[in-house]
């Protein structure tokens, strides 16, 4: 969810979720409560706040008044007139209370319920004399897919900053290799070894203290001649003695390493266990999909695709309805007096817009016959009593038109003989004929066809190619994940031969009461002793590999002991985090110095505006992606991406170009964690971000939401495998939609729903560069990448021109690193660009038997 702008106005209570421990009704034993408070936004009415539950894990919503006298216990207005007080909470050894809900103790479980537990909608909170409007939503989410929400988070982060297969490790000065690389583990090793010389021959300090000692070994002190007066004859008197100490300055320090290295070998053994089971789980995926299509020659149509279809096709004949009964009413008066106006009916059949006129058009047939006079001449009918219309609303529509006209023979500008019908007033239109009317005649027919065959439908050669295409693109994913599998599986199995001597020198510390100091001191023996000085050296080294440091791995530790959360909140970050994935692992674009402590300040602190960059100097392209990023309006949305790039022109030399300024695209996203959420309440959190909080800045962004509810959609449009669960905006030309990403057990593979939207933005944002006049094979320069793999080397992916048979550009780009093959062209409508990605990468609409047959999202046109 993304907040407003800050207020001045202080609220006037803190919401967070606890964890409540009870010893008995009266006394809790532990009360944990998550970091993260809840955000409580100011409105016109009072204040408002949006919470989770989760009723599988008894988590509670606690409310804590922040100013220091307590008005009044907190209450829930009910809505028959009466109150429900929160029961007080006081948190064992401080005078800090929550409020929470009571709705019986459970004697057998030993806690408090909750209604809120599993009840959605909206309740009235009154604190301090002041109302809060509680919006509840309520997610099924059981302990352990909360544990792995939490862990994989924690593990997408570490994976980020650790990755040594990701291309944001570019230009970052290291002199050692990347972290989840076999050669990182010769450092580790190296540090392991010198750690343990030093355990064998510390360093350390005498210190002199008194002790008894037999008589033969006394060095007298005062106390000595004391003891000795006193009793002459014992056998021990107290001695001067020296005792060795292990606990010094240079040791501390080591010891600090020790455990800090311990702790990163810890979090990379994690790193790359997840790493594994990721690699594992995506072979599953691809496999399956592998064998659900090997021998695929059928597939299921879905009937609501085909009644979307036909409904588009009547809502378009309703439109064109009304606007045919424009026609109705208005007058013209002509300007010679002398034309003999006549009544009656006559039936036309329009061929598009007469002399570049949107009243006037060519009429093909007439009153049923073609119209074709003996000297060659054609018919033009003259409507200047109606509103300007679109040619392509009445291009190939048979009309009957009733009214007041008179008919003129004129001669064209060449010399050509013509027929003018010209119609002064219409009193009644009726469309006998339009390609719609066909279509859905045809439609409804088929239907009918396709239930008689169970929905179930042979693919077309187009499609038989396609999903050989996409079985060779994911069986390349599947060699690449299973290379990368390995080499995690490596890292692994030799992460315990590293953790066996660190841990003993460890042990070794605790025995001999080390402390640990994070600074190290200037003593000679740095200098002096090889251990200490290797072991000061490759600490440094592994401590600040690929950009990390002391402060982000002390954010990354921070970060690892996050227990309670707030779990929409934790759903933004988690977001964020596959945003940046997509972004530099798929599509290549390397983060720019410093990228890691910004990551994680924005994950530990609530900040917003943060900033982080991107880089494809190949490409000519930077993106900034801002988290929580303040618009011109004061609205927050959770992440904004700005795409610059080069504004390119032709020079007078064929086949080069220059650019005389950047531009800018830019396309927001808003993480939405809800629970049960219907395809309508869906369609309103689109239109007021869209339009009431202008998150699309007066139409000029694209905006969308992220959410976690699978089969959201009801009303399916698109047959492809995305249709119930993903919007691409693909009826909106792309301009606002809803995007199905869940951290889930059971959606494991959602992250390629993101995949799909950058890639498209990235498409609609990318070059071309080919002169007009010099339409050769290959363009002069291109800055595509490939929609699935993300690959945009040169060799690699290659960009064709294949013009259609109409003479319109037309772009086929062919992936060598995954095989597909993508084709660019062009509406023939409207002239809007469309991309053909296949069936598993095409945004765009396609109809319900052609998956091949891309629907142009500007102007839907079917035919």
């Amino acid at each position: 969810m993304a907040g407003e702008l800050l207020v001045t106005i202080m609220t006037p209570v803190e919401i967070k979720y606890l964890n409540v421990t009870w010893e008995s009704p009266s006394e809790a034993l532990k009360v944990e409560a998550c970091n993260d408070a809840l955000n409580i936004e100011q409105t016109e009415t009072g204040w408002q706040v949006e919470t989770c539950t989760f009723p599988h894990l008894y988590h509670t919503i606690g409310v804590r008044v922040t100013a220091r006298q307590t008005l009044h216990p907190p209450y829930f207005q009910l809505e028959n007139g009466k109150k429900e007080e929160l029961l007080p909470v006081k948190v064992p050894g401080t005078k800090e209370v929550w409020w929470i809900q009571n709705s019986g103790w459970d004697k057998k479980h030993k806690r408090y319920l909750s209604e809120l537990y599993r009840t959605a909608g909206r309740v009235e909170l009154v604190a301090q004399q002041q109302k809060i409007s509680l919006k509840n939503n309520t997610f099924n989410f059981t302990v352990e897919e909360l544990e792995h929400y939490l862990a994989d988070f924690k593990n997408n982060l570490w994976m980020l900053i650790l990755d040594s297969n990701s291309a944001v490790k570019a230009g970052v000065a290291r002199e050692v290799p990347n972290y989840l690389d076999l050669e990182v583990l010769k450092l580790f090793h190296d540090f392991a070894q010198h750690v343990t010389n030093i355990t064998k021959k510390p360093g350390m300090t005498l210190s002199e203290v008194q002790k008894a000692k037999p008589l033969r070994s006394v060095r007298p002190v005062p106390r000595t001649f004391r003891e000795y007066a006193i009793k002459p004859h014992a056998k021990e008197l107290t001695s001067r003695a020296s005792i060795e100490s292990y606990d010094t300055a240079e040791n501390r320090y080591v010891h600090y390493c020790v455990e800090r290295v311990r702790y990163l070998l810890k979090a990379l053994k994690t790193t790359a266990s997840a790493q594994t089971k990721m690699c594992s789980l995506r072979i599953q995926q691809e496999k399956k999909w592998l064998d659900d299509n090997r021998d695929m020659a059928h597939r299921q149509i879905d009937h609501r695709v085909i009644d979307s279809e036909i409904a588009k096709l009547q809502q378009d004949m309703a439109a064109l309805n009304d606007n045919c009964h424009g026609f109705i009413g208005e007058q013209f008066i002509p300007n010679h007096h002398e034309y003999n106006i006549e009544f009656g009916t006559h039936q036309f059949l329009f061929n598009g817009n007469y002399g570049g006129k949107q009243r006037s058009f060519f009429g093909k047939r007439w009153n049923g016959a073609d119209f074709q006079q003996d000297d060659n001449s054609y018919l033009v009918v003259s409507l200047p009593c109606l509103a300007d219309i679109e040619e392509k609303e009445l291009k190939r529509t048979e009309i009957s038109i009733t009214g007041n006209f008179f008919w003129q023979k004129l001669t064209s500008r060449n010399g050509r003989p013509y027929y003018e019908i010209t119609f002064s007033q219409v009193s009644g239109v009726f469309i006998v004929q339009h390609p719609y009317l066909s279509e859905i005649q045809r439609l409804e027919e088929r239907r009918q066809e396709l239930a008689a065959d169970n929905w179930v439908v042979p693919l077309d050669t187009d499609e038989l190619q396609e999903r050989k295409t996409e079985r060779e693109v994911a069986a390349k994913k599947i060699d690449l994940l299973e290379k990368l599998q390995q080499q995690s599986d490596k890292f692994f199995d030799k992460i315990p031969q590293l953790s066996q001597p660190l841990t003993q020198a460890a042990a070794f510390f605790k025995a001999h009461k080390v402390k640990k100091r994070s600074s190290c001191p200037n003593s000679m023996i740095f200098i002096q002793n090889p251990s200490y000085a290797a072991a000061k050296s490759l600490f440094k080294k592994i401590t600040t590999m690929d950009g990390m440091n002391e402060s982000t791995l002390n954010a990354l530790m921070t970060i690892d002991n996050m227990g309670l959360v707030n779990v929409s909140n934790l759903y933004e970050k988690w977001c964020l985090l596959q945003i940046i994935k997509v972004l530099s692992q798929t599509y290549g674009f390397n983060m720019t110095s410093g990228w890691q402590q910004v990551l994680v300040t924005a994950v530990l602190q609530k900040k917003h505006d943060v900033e982080i960059r991107f880089e494809a100097a190949d490409r000519q392209q930077s993106l900034l992606l801002t988290y929580e990023k303040v618009l011109a309006s004061g609205k927050r949305p959770d992440f904004v991406i700005d795409l610059i790039s080069k504004n390119y022109v032709p020079n007078e030399n064929p086949g080069h170009w220059n650019w005389d300024r950047e531009k800018s695209s830019r396309i927001v996203m808003d993480a939405k964690f809800r629970g049960e959420m219907s395809e309508r309440y869906l369609q309103e959190l689109i239109t007021e971000l869209y339009e009431k909080k202008d998150y699309s800045e007066g139409e000029n962004n694209s905006v969308y939401i992220l959410h976690p509810t699978p089969n959201v959609i009801s009303t399916r449009t698109s047959p492809l495998d995305w249709g119930l669960d993903c919007d691409f905006g693909q009826t909106n030309n792309h301009r606002h939609g809803a995007v199905f990403l869940s951290p889930s057990l059971t959606y494991m593979g959602t992250l390629q729903h993101v995949q799909r939207l950058i890639g498209s933005f990235l498409q609609k944002n990318a070059a071309i560069l080919q002169g007009n006049n010099n339409r050769k094979a290959s363009p002069d320069w291109h800055n595509m990448s490939c929609i699935s793999c993300g690959n945009a080397e040169y060799g690699k992916l290659t960009v064709q021109y294949h013009p259609t048979k109409a003479g319109s550009d037309r772009w086929t780009i062919k992936c060598y690193s995954c095989n597909l093959l993508s084709v660019k062209t062009i509406c023939y409508s409207c002239k809007t660009d469309l991309y053909k990605n296949g069936p598993r990468w095409t945004y765009h609409r396609t109809r319900a038997e052609q998956l091949s047959n891309v629907v142009c999202p500007s102007c839907e046109e079917f035919l």
